[in-house]
This record gives C-alpha cells, sequence and structure tokens, in this order.
C-alpha cells in the first residue's frame, strides 16, 4: 500500500504557496514591466515610420538634382561664414598680440636706454681711474716727483 508522509504533504503546499507568492510579488511587476516597454518601443517605432514616410514623400516630390544644389549652396554658405568669422577673429588676435608687442618693445627700448646710460657713466669712471693708475704707474718707474 501507498504511504503518504505528512512532510510530503507541507513541502507540496508549501511549494505552490512559494509559486503563488512570486508569481504576485516578482512575476506580475516584471510582466507589466516588459509590457511598458514593449508598447513603448511599438510606439516609437510607428512614429519613426510615420516621420520616414512624410521625408521620403516631401523628397519624392522634389527633384533629386535640386536637393543637391541647395545642399551645395547652403554648404558654401556655411563655410563662407566660418570663413569670415575665422579672419575677423584671426585679425582681432594679431592685433591684440601686435599692440602688446609694441608696448613690450617700447619699454624694453627704454630699458635698454637706461642700461646704456649707467655703462656709460661707469666707463667714464673706469677710464679716469685706469688713467689716474696709468699716470701714477708712470712716474713711479721714472722716479719722477709727484706734483700735487
Amino acid at each position: 500500500m501507498i504511504e503518504l508522509d505528512f512532510t510530503f504533504v507541507v513541502f507540496v503546499f508549501s511549494f505552490i504557496a512559494f509559486v503563488f507568492a512570486m508569481k504576485f510579488v516578482f512575476f506580475d511587476p516584471v510582466k507589466n514591466v516588459i509590457k511598458k516597454r514593449e508598447a513603448f518601443i511599438d510606439n516609437a517605432l510607428e512614429e519613426s515610420k510615420k516621420a520616414l514616410d512624410k521625408i521620403g514623400s516631401a523628397n519624392a516630390l522634389e527633384n533629386p538634382l535640386e536637393i543637391l544644389r541647395s545642399a551645395k549652396i547652403k554648404a558654401t554658405e556655411i563655410t563662407s561664414i566660418a570663413i569670415t568669422e575665422a579672419n575677423q577673429e584671426k585679425e582681432v588676435v594679431v592685433k591684440k598680440e601686435v599692440d602688446e608687442l609694441s608696448s613690450k618693445k617700447d619699454f624694453e627700448i627704454c630699458d635698454l636706454e637706461k642700461q646704456q646710460n649707467e655703462i656709460l657713466s661707469n666707463m667714464d669712471k673706469y677710464v679716469n681711474e685706469l688713467s689716474n693708475d696709468a699716470v701714477n704707474k708712470l712716474i713711479a718707474e721714472l722716479n719722477v716727483p709727484a706734483r700735487a
């Protein structure tokens, strides 16, 4: 005869309770999230198809050569504007640098003139000292009595 152990019955009921608890706690929320994502993706796909159809129908009405011409004209305009802006910016930067170098040049010239004047004044003193030393040595070598 078949014997049923009561622990087996408890195990079966606890497993069934666990499955129902997981269904409400885990599986249903996950299923809802998946459904929302699918709906969002489907809506986005549908909108993109509509937009693509609009663009396709608008482009079908226009001549492809005309589209290329207008694109080339727009590209030329954009590049000319960019070149103009770059030239203006270049002029501003160059003018700034030239002004800065000019002011530095003036400052350096003044500094060099000061140094030149100092060197000349020091050179006059040095020449006087050297000439006095030379005269004194010459007098000492010749044994000439010094005059006051």
